[in-house]
């Protein structure tokens, strides 16, 4: 079996698949308070092809979006990695990067492919297809011979990479049957096809980015995503205050029906027990500093009922008179 490299670039031609494929994109991102802190956290990340494919400006405004950039102008990541294998991947390729900018080493595609190559070996090793080990045993061989050659590091660490990595395997069953049509190799080099096809799998979903951070905006950018900004904060203006009318009128809701079934007690209780729970007022003897007080004690709909009057003539005279009534939702609040 020859060189792993040359194995993978023979038969990844077949699928479509060449080596500067798997060299990560750099990108610079602007609006960063402070980009060397950020370039310390985050010198390489995950980036979903579909996005990519959308373009840089689209990528910024994601970053706003979402955990990356909480604002304009402000970042400090809390949730970007969601778990700890997550962590340790990113870790080992923030140290692939780390190391070729300290050797001045122009492309990474080799240590890309060196950490696809071990984590796919590692899920082959782990749980798939025990039964074609043996006959499989030159092929690991040789691609464990060119791993200790250019792996930068010991992939021991490396387990299910479902949890690792872009949040999924690099080597899953329907690698198997997109190549093969079954689940087991026949070969040697169906093996290493089935490899190099869950690698144009993850390649096809995700792509590595390796961002230079700044502070300032690049131009080309600046001006539309300013707008997008200021656009998508009057949108959420908006959309909040049509929240607030929901509420308020789900609020003004509850209080009609709360005083729509207190009315339908107080019609059920006695003339002896209304008169208890509820003293009479007298409409002509009771000032206006007193009703002022009473308009904050009771619902107007009591108020109505205890000066025998309508509500309509209580309204009247709060008008009138420039007195103040109870907020909307205040009784059903105090209730």
């Amino acid at each position: 079996m020859a060189d792993w490299l040359d194995v993978w670039s023979i038969l990844g031609k077949e699928q479509g698949l060449e080596l500067d494929m798997l060299e990560p994109v750099r990108m610079t991102v602007g609006g960063v308070k402070d980009p060397q802190k950020l370039s310390n956290l985050i010198p390489v990340m995950w980036v979903s092809s579909g996005l990519m494919d959308q373009g840089e400006l689209e990528i910024h405004k994601q970053f706003f979006l979402g955990n990356l950039f909480k604002e304009p102008l402000v970042f400090y990541p809390s949730d970007y990695m969601p778990n700890a294998g997550l962590r340790d991947t990113l870790k080992y390729l923030a140290q692939m990067v780390r190391d070729a900018n300290e050797r001045g080493v122009e492309s990474l595609a080799k240590q890309v492919l060196a950490l696809f190559t071990a984590a796919s070996m590692h899920e082959y090793e782990d749980s798939y297809f025990r039964g074609f080990k043996g006959e499989s045993d030159e092929a690991e061989k040789k691609i464990e011979e060119w791993l200790a050659e250019h792996q930068p590091f010991r992939f021991a660490w490396h387990r299910r990479s479902r949890t690792l990595g872009p949040n999924q395997s690099f080597l899953e069953s329907m690698d198997f049957y997109e190549v093969l049509g079954t689940e087991r190799p026949a070969s040697i080099k169906e093996l290493c096809q089935v490899i190099i096809s869950g690698h144009r799998r993850v390649l096809d979903q995700y792509q590595l980015v390796i961002p230079s951070f700044q502070y300032e905006f690049r131009d080309e950018f600046e001006s539309d995503l300013l707008d997008w900004w200021e656009d998508l904060q009057a949108r959420e203006e908006k959309a909040a205050v049509q929240r607030q009318a929901i509420r308020d009128a789900r609020a003004a809701k509850e209080q009609l029906h709360h005083e729509r079934l207190e009315q339908k007690r107080r019609a059920l209780l006695s003339p002896e027990k209304r008169n208890q729970e509820f003293p009479p007022l007298s409409w002509q003897n009771t000032s206006n500093e007193r009703l002022q007080e009473l308009l904050f004690e009771a619902p107007m709909t009591e108020l109505a009922v205890r000066f025998s009057v309508s509500e309509a003539a209580i309204r009247k005279r709060v008008k009138s008179a420039g007195l103040s009534v109870p907020p909307r939702g205040h009784w059903l609040k105090k209730d």
